[in-house]
């Protein structure tokens, strides 16, 4: 079954953030919105999950890569923007010799064991050796997050985050190349931007969350309730593939 698909479908019944108590005030200031001129610094460095400490300069070692924040106890949709970014650079053919993936932690208080479980649940035996979890401190968490436009909200009540899902494609020298939603990720999009630059994506003016239910209306936001009806269609449709299928092999 397509990852696309599947991530739709266990996203209707994903029950994390029914009480999610962050006000819609709140919400709204949560956006992936990129400053002109967006660059990652360099010489940021953060602990991965065995201790020791990278730049992120010497985790791209000259390499374009794929960044993404991640809250590593999230119970939404942080470890899926991570399974369809490796989907996609799967249906995209890349080479993992040609690019790094970098997952920036939201919360300092996360463990190395909870990210570890994240990559070995999220990322493909064969991303690995390109692919480095930090958990870094609130400080260096406020400067890459700053340089790139990534805004997000503490829930202390859950202990939750919300934050747009985004994907950064950076440069070998930290610039933004594009800013992707993980789930309109397509092999060209991929492709292209280990390569150039790309201008400004919709995405970015989009307040995409990774979180939950309004917490005034009691409703699902609208991009949970847009997902909920693409989820639901695509389950329908997937129903009714098997049934034609095998209604085609029956003998007449």
């Amino acid at each position: 079954m397509n990852v696309r698909i599947l991530t739709l479908i266990l996203l209707l019944l994903m029950p994390g953030g029914a009480m999610a108590g962050l006000s819609r005030t709140t919400l709204q200031t949560v956006s992936a919105n990129p400053p002109p001129g967006a660059k990652l610094d360099l010489s940021l460095t953060a602990p991965d999950t065995s201790g020791t400490r990278h730049s992120i300069g010497a985790l791209l070692q000259g390499h374009p890569g794929f960044v993404n924040f991640v809250d590593y106890t999230c119970r939404t949709l942080c470890g899926t923007d991570l399974m369809l970014l490796s989907d996609a650079i799967r249906r995209a053919g890349l080479k993992p010799a040609d690019f790094r993936i970098i997952a920036i932690g939201l919360d300092p208080k996360d463990s190395a064991q909870a990210a570890i479980k994240m990559e070995r649940d999220q990322i493909p035996a064969a991303l690995h050796p390109i692919t480095t979890f930090l958990l870094p401190d609130q400080a260096t968490i406020g400067k890459a997050t700053g340089a790139l436009g990534f805004r997000y909200a503490y829930d202390a009540q859950r202990d939750q985050f919300a934050h747009p899902a985004v994907v950064y494609a950076i440069a070998p020298d930290g610039s933004l190349r594009a800013a992707l939603s993980p789930l309109a990720l397509n092999a060209g999009d991929l492709r292209q931007v280990l390569t150039t630059a790309q201008p400004p994506s919709l995405y970015q003016r989009i307040r995409a969350l990774c979180y939950g239910y309004d917490p005034e209306t009691g409703i699902y936001t609208s991009r949970i309730m847009l997902l909920l009806q693409a989820g639901a269609l695509a389950t329908l449709l997937l129903l009714a593939l098997v049934f034609l299928r095998r209604y085609r092999r029956q003998p007449p």
